[in-house]
């Protein structure tokens, strides 16, 4: 069976994409924005399982371009990861997201339907959604109210109703989720827990001299991308087609807590000094998300398997690799 990973030069995609190739599930094909664009996690990509990867280049806003994708490669599971998902960045340009967000997952739906193809439909959904959420609320269940607190996180609501609506309007195959945050290794340095790494690994090879960071009072609810490439594989072959699942570990971690953890795991974690930059700071942050996965566990089996002690230390030694330290 083909699988389509669309963004599989992303942190996410190019994890799912090795699962699915070491596991041997399917004969995986991903798409990257261009020909050129995201090749540093696809080489890596490569290199860890050893061969050639079918990569493929398409404007995810561009009809034609992810149609003639689609009809060519006749995949029976897409999972649509391509996304703009720099929270922070949402603020300064919305449209650009809801474009690329909303458009470009209305174009893989039309694509899916114009073909005629019965191919299982992964629309990968964020906890962001949630945005604001009281005390009483947590953890928080797949009915609890949308309230999002950001330009992404209102895309990926208007992304997760168009794939519900072309679920009960076409009876179309797709899959929801709504998955917590996700930490682990082969990222760019986009997200905060990889900044993090990354400039401890520079701090170790005398590139800088101090941390950069911004708001460290958030609580999230962290999962390996390990994890999280296994539950969205039982996802499409185990879960209802139409309901959103929460992907979530249920338990918390503040974002100090992670620096902290990357930090002791360092030679020189009595010297490393952290400054709060005003730059790296959101208009607007959601304060705490923890989430309730029963509905997934319960229809899956699905149990994280990693441990946050043993994802820092791999996240650490990955970001010592890319520094050039190990």
């Amino acid at each position: 069976m083909r699988v389509l990973i669309t963004g599989m030069g992303g942190f996410v995609g190019n994890n799912l994409a090795e699962y699915i190739i070491k596991n041997e599930l399917g004969e995986v094909y991903g798409t990257v924005f261009s020909k050129t664009g995201n090749q540093e996690l696809i080489y890596e990509l490569q290199k860890r399982v050893k061969r050639e990867v079918n990569v493929l280049g398409c404007d995810l806003t561009n009809f034609s371009e992810v149609f003639y994708l689609i009809h060519n490669v006749k995949p029976g599971i897409i999972f649509h990861l391509g996304a703009l998902t720099r929270v922070p960045y949402s603020f300064d340009s919305p449209k650009e997201y809801f474009k690329v967000n909303v458009e470009g997952t209305i174009n893989v739906l039309n694509a899916v339907r114009a073909i005629g193809s019965n191919a299982k439909v992964h629309i990968s959904g964020s906890s962001e959604e949630y945005g604001l959420i009281y005390p009483e609320e947590l953890p928080v269940k797949e009915t609890n109210p949308l309230r999002p607190l950001s330009p992404y996180a209102a895309s990926k609501v208007a992304q997760e109703m168009v794939g519900w609506q072309y679920f009960r309007s076409y009876g179309m195959n797709v899959y929801l989720s709504r998955c917590f945050n996700i930490i682990g290794v082969n990222s760019d340095d986009s997200m905060s827990f990889a900044t993090f790494a990354k400039q401890i690994a520079e701090i170790e090879s005398d590139k800088r001299e101090q941390i950069e960071v911004g708001n460290l009072s958030a609580f999230r609810d962290y999962i390996d991308v390990r994890d999280v490439c296994r539950a969205y594989w039982l996802l499409v072959n185990k879960c209802q087609a139409g309901e959103v699942y929460n992907i979530a570990s249920g338990v918390t971690h503040s974002m100090e807590s992670i620096l902290g953890g990357l930090i002791k795991l360092s030679s020189r974690s009595k010297t490393i000094k952290v400054v709060h930059d005003k730059r790296r700071m959101r208009p607007s942050d959601v304060p705490l998300l923890q989430g309730d996965a029963k509905k997934f566990n319960d229809a899956t089996g699905w149990k994280p398997e990693y441990t946050i002690e043993k994802t820092l230390k791999d996240v650490m030694e990955y970001w010592r690799k890319k520094s050039g330290k190990i």
